[in-house]
């Protein structure tokens, strides 16, 4: 009887564990590579054209607890990617630098439900809310290394609210010790109006719209210590 109450307790009280992980991502931007399209486009002696956006890298740092079923967890998220173009502009006769930059961080809170624990693996699904800070950024140098940048103010900045959704295969080769894949895919309510970085390109200010919905889907890998128990 009291071995049995044990392990009842053992499999009750919550496990607490940090992680830490990094990975990519591809998100949804046409409106954003529009805009890149007429800058190549409206620059004809470029030496190198602007990348297009849509795949990047991100990293996450969490904390949180599970329990036989159920748990809570919260982090902080950062994703960016950033694309550089120069040529010898015909109007100065010097080479200029232009570099554009998406990014976005992300604090959220979630409820992880414990699909699958044995002493090796786990399966958890992993939905969560988030406050998703977005951030589009114009700078313009006459050196590569972007020195004394006279551009350097972000043209966008924009704050939703969104979720996330993702599902966690866990291994422990060690009891505190395990690794993490996680595929998940990412989205805010609102669209985000990329229109401003247009008239900040062109020099023409915007009259309309152009609104994006940046939905993200990719692949996290992670590091995790756990606060495991013996008994599963």
């Amino acid at each position: 009887m009291a071995m049995a109450i044990e392990m009842a307790q053992s499999n009750t009280m919550a496990q607490g564990y940090f992680q830490v992980g990094t990975g990519p991502a591809r998100y949804d931007c046409p409106n954003l590579n529009r805009i890149v399209y007429v800058y190549n486009y409206t620059r004809p002696w470029l030496s190198q054209k602007m990348a297009y956006f849509g795949t990047g890298r991100g990293y996450s740092m969490e904390y949180g607890q599970l329990r036989k079923k159920l748990g809570w967890n919260m982090g902080f998220g950062l994703f960016s990617e950033s694309h550089d173009a120069f040529g010898l502009e015909p109007q100065s006769s010097a080479i200029g630098y232009r570099r554009i930059t998406y990014s976005n961080y992300s604090m959220f809170f979630g409820i992880p439900i414990r699909a699958l624990k044995s002493r090796f693996f786990e399966i958890n699904i992993l939905p969560t809310v988030q406050y998703v800070f977005y951030s589009l950024q114009t700078q313009y140098a006459r050196n590569p290394e972007f020195l004394e940048s006279n551009s350097d103010s972000p043209v966008n900045q924009k704050a939703y609210v969104g979720a996330n959704l993702g599902v966690g295969f866990r291994y422990f080769p060690i009891r505190w010790l395990g690794i993490e894949i996680k595929p998940f895919t990412s989205f805010n309510l609102y669209p985000l109006d990329v229109a401003q970085l247009s008239s900040s390109l062109q020099s023409i200010e915007a009259n309309y719209t152009l609104k994006d919905s940046f939905f993200h889907y990719g692949l996290y890998a992670s590091i995790i210590f756990a606060k495991r128990k013996k008994i599963f």
